[in-house]
């Protein structure tokens, strides 16, 4: 937020210098971003010039030769393209070799002699962004009509702009009284309140108005007067170099004021034109679907039934907290005027401009919950403001809607729990000096045992301004930062450290590193998601399970993640695009969320955590070792065994009935075999993604994912018992076996049966054949079989007993033959 010194000595008288006053407001919390001296680099060749006359430019339709008076006389000619250039204007002109901004290069150069399209420009009429003083640079700046000719730009603009950077708790910082205020406190001077009183007629506002709140939940407080006979026109210089300084251009008087006050006070206005308005009345109500109002920036916005406006009898005249409507907008016929001052909900105010995406310096403090006890102060301020600018005459009171009132918020602090929280014992004068200055009204209160070591006890009364105050340690950091941070000493624990001995490397820990250690990219990515890419990836999902947030950032982040698919899938995406056809390996370990039925049948959230990975690409970067073949499942098959293998977990696979992996190239992790599918706990799946699944993500290549438990899989870490076992001082046998079956028959079902002969120690599939000889609805695999005994060395005979038996077996029980 943008403070000139000029507006803050209105309030408070300041004797600091700049620099220094810019240090001492950091240090109690209200950070100066920067100083911006206004004028510094100017010099003497910038002044007021008055436009005398405008002429086409001979040679350029969209240039115009102005002649510029600067005084004394001297008239110069300048080519000028702005839109907003006209006869009579007060302008700020600059000589041949005074220092402007030059746009292109970001700094200040000085202004060279030029010849524009065959005609010599002897200057240049400013815009803001010119002069330094402001972004706009789509026109000229306009001065106010009573900007003295000739008079040096410095010394009728000159002024120190402190750039305040004001954290989300303090609404009442986005305000020139507010920094006044902090000001006040560091240098323990009085602040003058800005006069708020103003002449009133005898008739009544309520006679010509009805207000009514349909939603106190959205709007705790509405406030309005009328002022008739208001003329509509240019501002005072007063006002037009508040508002210029301050980053905001002027537009007429009224809506000046209604500015102005925003930017003195922290509470946005609204003014109506109260003839515009149908039925004389003001509804404060929530839009009905598909609602439409034309606004002031002249768009046409749909609205939704969350949204609240202000409406008349009819239409939506202003969408609460955020922005007005043309038809009751402020213009040159306007000649009453409804003077708005209301308390919005700060969550829906922030809701609907993410929703429309319409920001404005209005919903920007609303959305900052701003003191609803300023409401009433700010529209006495501004109808105060508007008669002396604009004239007319301000019905007799005011129409205050408040129907649930506010008591003043008191707190009782001890010296106790300051000495708890900040570690030091600190003397009541003090404490009672540092509220007093920033506005707390401060009774010490008599305890009912005495003894000699007791504190003190105060009852402390927190002014309307400071919505952020609620609770005792509010109230502590308050002394502390006006004390200073840097004056409370660090102080040793009085107690022991306990001892513990931490997990240094906990199983989630342990997974990650070895998911890792497997050529796998860790992301971390918000836990915040859409409800379509949910659905996506898990069709069966409730929508009543999944968590919506109340004030999301914006649409495609309402709802907490009940997968970690969409986000991962999203960055994989990202990814791509900027891969150049390298490999990708990307994997993220986090929580998802979702309600369950508790035993009282309550809904509460649930968090359990997952490990989701994707891979896609080359299987390697480009080398002459190399083949290029893209990855495919067995490639993500093959982290997980890897990575299950380093756990000493036994897992297996079974078919899955997964949603967004394709069928022929998809499977289920289960933990330990043989397989019990009532038994087995599931913990994980790996495929290869549907090709329409990847669209919806703007993924148009083969992707492999899996996602796995890390919830489960830590527990079988942490439960499972380390056995020893002998090595096996007996020479093993291998057999490879090639055989032919059924597609309906899994290898795992082959695997589970060649595994239940007692001297098979492992079986492994080597090789999968596909030929003429292989029959339609048959494939064939080979495997290789290592025996061993666990007493004797094998013979020949022995294994091939063994694997004849086997043979036997699978053909009786799944129907496989031997190829050979």
């Amino acid at each position: 937020m943008k403070v000139p010194l000029s507006w803050l000595n209105k309030y408070v008288d300041i004797s600091l210098e700049h620099h220094e006053l810019a240090h001492e407001l950091t240090m109690v919390g209200v950070e100066v971003g920067s100083i911006n001296i206004i004028g510094d680099k100017w010099g003497n060749d910038l002044c007021i010039g008055g436009v005398e006359k405008i002429v086409q430019h001979p040679n350029a339709d969209r240039l115009r030769l102005a002649s510029v008076i600067i005084g004394n006389g001297v008239v110069k000619t300048v080519v000028c393209g702005a839109n907003n250039l006209e006869i009579n204007q007060k302008i700020a002109f600059a000589e041949v070799g005074a220092n402007l901004f030059d746009v292109k290069s970001g700094e200040y150069r000085k202004l060279k002699p030029a010849k524009i399209r065959g005609v010599v420009s002897e200057g240049m009429i400013c815009s803001e962004l010119e002069l330094g003083i402001g972004t706009n640079h789509e026109g000229i700046l306009a001065l106010p009509k009573d900007a003295p000719i000739g008079c040096n730009l410095k010394d009728y603009l000159g002024d120190v702009i402190l750039d305040i950077e004001v954290t989300p708790n303090r609404p009442d910082c986005l305000s020139v009284l507010g920094i006044a205020r902090e000001i006040a406190a560091i240098t323990n001077l009085p602040v003058k309140e800005p006069e708020i009183t103003y002449p009133q007629s005898e008739i009544q506002v309520q006679d010509k108005v009805n207000i009514e709140i349909h939603n106190n939940d959205l709007c705790k407080r509405y406030a309005a007067t009328i002022v008739e006979g208001v003329k509509i026109g240019n501002s005072p210089k007063w006002l037009v170099e508040a508002l210029l300084k301050a980053g905001h251009n002027s537009i007429n008087n009224v809506v000046d004021i209604t500015n102005f006050v925003m930017l003195e006070l922290g509470q946005p206005l609204h003014a109506f034109d109260f003839n515009n308005l149908n039925g004389s009345e003001i509804n404060i109500r929530t839009a009905k679907s598909k609602e439409q109002i034309d606004a002031l920036n002249d768009e046409n916005l749909t609205l939704s039934s969350s949204m609240l406006t202000i409406s008349d009898s009819k239409n939506p005249v202003a969408l609460a907290g955020i922005i007005g409507g043309k038809k009751s907008a402020v213009s040159e016929a306007t000649t009453s005027i409804l003077l708005e001052s209301a308390s919005f909900n700060a969550v829906n105010v922030r809701t609907t401009v993410n929703d429309l995406g319409v920001a404005t310096d209005a919903s920007y403090r609303f959305e900052r919950s701003p003191s609803v006890d300023i409401v009433p102060i700010a529209l006495q301020r501004a109808t105060k403001l508007i008669l002396e600018v604009a004239g007319g005459t301000a019905m007799n009171g005011i129409m205050d809607v408040y129907p649930e009132k506010e008591m003043q918020k008191k707190l009782v602090l001890t010296s106790e729990t300051i000495c708890k929280v900040l570690g030091i014992n600190i003397d009541k004068d003090d404490v009672v000096a540092s509220l007093n200055s920033l506005g707390f009204k401060v009774l010490e209160l008599e305890k009912k045992v005495k003894s000699k070591n007791d504190g003190y006890q105060l009852d402390i009364t927190v002014p309307y301004w400071r919505s952020d105050i609620s609770i005792k340690e509010d109230l502590i950091e308050e002394i502390a930062r006006i004390i200073g941070y840097e004056k409370i000493p660090s102080i040793m624990l009085a107690t022991p450290i306990p001892e513990f001995n931490p997990d240094l490397k906990p199983p989630k820990f342990v997974l990650k590193e070895l998911i890792a250690s497997l050529g796998m990219t860790e992301i971390i990515s918000y836990p915040l998601t859409d409800l379509e890419a949910l659905k996506l990836v898990d069709p069966a999902l409730n929508e009543n399970d999944v968590i919506k947030t109340t004030n999301p950032m914006n649409s495609e982040m309402q709802y907490m993640r009940t997968s970690l698919i969409p986000s991962v899938l999203r960055t994989l995406s990202q990814n791509i695009k900027n891969s150049r056809g390298k490999p990708i390996r990307l994997f993220e370990i986090g929580r998802v969320y979702k309600y369950f039925s508790s035993q009282n049948d309550e809904m509460l959230p649930m968090e359990n955590e997952k490990i989701v990975g994707v891979l896609c690409g080359p299987r390697s970067n480009d080398s002459w070792l190399t083949t290029g073949e893209d990855v495919d499942f067995y490639d993500g098959k093959g982290v997980l065994e890897i990575l299950f293998n380093k756990l000493s977990l036994k897992v297996n696979w079974m078919p899955s009935t997964n949603k967004i992996t394709k069928e022929e190239s998809t499977a289920d992790l289960i933990c330990e075999y043989p397989i019990n599918n009532e038994k087995n706990e599931i913990l994980g799946m790996c495929g290869e993604l549907k090709r329409e699944v990847g669209e919806f993500f703007d993924i148009e290549v083969p992707v492999i994912i899996f996602e796995i438990d890390a919830d489960s899989i830590a527990n079988n870490i942490q439960s499972k018992i380390s056995a020893y076992h002998q090595i096996n001082r007996f020479p093993s046998s291998e057999r490879d076996i090639s055989l032919v079956f059924d597609k309906s028959i899994t290898s795992l079902d082959i695997v589970n049966m060649i595994c239940s002969h007692k001297l098979v120690e492992t079986v492994m599939p080597v090789d999968v054949y596909s030929g003429e000889e292989i029959q339609q609805g048959k494939k064939s695999i080979t495997y290789r079989i290592v025996y061993r005994g666990n007493d004797i060395t094998l013979t020949g005979d022995q294994v091939q007993k063994a694997q004849n038996s086997i043979l036997k077996n699978l053909k009786e029980g799944l129907g496989v033959v031997s190829r050979f």
